[in-house]
């Protein structure tokens, strides 16, 4: 599958100040050529709405590296920002999304972002001539559904039956359609590529865990107001499979580059598919990862459920209901859903070995490295609360 590629490369990374898109700037930016003399990666830029926090987000780049990053303020919605972010990529990874599994966003605001955004997205990346598209996706497309059918070790050929409850799945589901259904469209020429069509790809990576984690964050808040106890918010037995934000990113880019340099081979051989992402994390459950790492931060986590599961589901909702009576006169955003409490109940498990057997993907970080460098970042958050 490998090829020579023909010269340094361009990628452009929406997103590119977030959570899993700064870690995946700094990735590309490591990446080298095949013989060890230089970079991979002539040029990163990353598309964010907010640049202004770009020393912040990427404040471990070094001035080389600084040199080889081109910040792109704009909206994934707007046509003229996504025009120029476009212009002159190799490849476009899109990153960027409205998560939100509280119900806080409204349904248009999330599609707009997440479908619309993407459609956007693919249409310049065709007219400016960009060999391949990555679209991050995530695991909540395929489920659980409400009846919390578990999956175990699943992997892209397994079948199920999705009901998808929350916007936000919905939303990546339909995105994902797109980018799929653009696989091996014809390119704009661009002079000195003989590659033709386009090669569109989607990952879904696990839960994300790591460094500058919002949700990692809020779970520790909570426990340090619950006197250092971790709140159980999901059965030892819902185990899923996390993965660490450093390999999230590296497959990310592992990815894009491998399709870049099958070629023209792309498009039939990898594109036009979606792929699982995990690591050699131990599988776990939601509050159970949590607990692996703050638990030498002298954290301690609930042995059981606040209440019996089926109180929980009844209590969530009946909070549902509270929030649609409520309407009418104002937006009342419950702290449960039903779905929510689904999705950290269920047992959802999948295997990684499309990805590994088709791009070469190995995680680059092992557990060890991954829980200590996180629990180090854990700590600091803590000093400062």
């Amino acid at each position: 599958m490998v090829s020579k590629l023909p010269q340094p490369l361009s990628v452009l990374v929406t997103g590119g100040l977030g959570f899993l898109g700064a870690r995946l700037v700094r990735e590309l930016l490591l990446l080298r050529a095949p013989d060890g003399n230089g970079h991979l990666v002539r040029l990163v830029r990353a598309m964010d709405l907010d640049v202004h926090c770009a020393r912040k987000a990427l404040s471990d780049l070094n001035e080389d590296e600084w040199c080889r990053v081109d910040l792109c303020q704009g909206d994934v919605r707007d046509p003229t920002s996504v025009h120029e972010a476009c212009r002159g990529m190799d490849a476009v990874i899109h990153c960027a999304a409205l998560i939100d599994v509280w119900g806080q966003e409204s349904d248009e605001k999330i599609y707009s972002v997440n479908v619309e955004g993407t459609r956007l997205l693919l249409k310049y990346s065709i007219l400016e001539g960009a060999r391949v598209f990555v679209f991050t996706s995530s695991v909540e497309v395929t489920g659980p559904n409400s009846r919390g059918d578990p999956i175990y070790d699943g992997d892209e050929e397994t079948q199920y039956e999705p009901d998808l409850k929350f916007p936000y799945s919905r939303s990546k589901a339909e995105a994902e359609k797109l980018v799929l259904a653009a696989n091996g469209c014809p390119l704009s020429p661009r002079p000195g590529f003989q590659q033709h069509e386009l090669t569109a790809l989607v990952l879904r990576p696990m839960y994300i865990y790591g460094e500058d984690s919002r949700f990692l964050l809020y779970h520790m808040k909570k426990a340090v107001a619950n006197k250092n106890v971790i709140i159980r918010s999901s059965l030892p037995t819902a185990i899923v499979n996390p993965i660490y934000v450093g390999n999230a990113a590296y497959a990310h880019a592992l990815v894009t580059v491998r399709a870049l340099q099958a070629g023209q081979r792309a498009p039939a051989e990898v594109g036009g598919k979606f792929y699982y992402v995990s690591d050699d994390t131990p599988p776990s459950s939601y509050t159970d990862i949590n607990y692996l790492l703050l638990a030498s931060l002298g954290f301690g986590v609930a042995s059981h459920l606040p209440l019996p599961y089926a109180l929980l589901y009844l209590y969530a909702a009946w909070l549902e209901l509270c929030a649609l009576l409520l309407r009418p006169f104002f937006r009342y955003v419950p702290p449960l859903n039903r779905q929510l409490l689904v999705m950290l109940n269920t047992h959802f498990t999948f295997r990684y070995k499309r990805v590994q057997d088709a791009f070469g993907y190995k995680p680059r970080f092992s557990w060890e490295e991954s829980r200590t460098r996180t629990t180090a970042w854990l700590d600091k958050q803590l000093m400062s609360m």
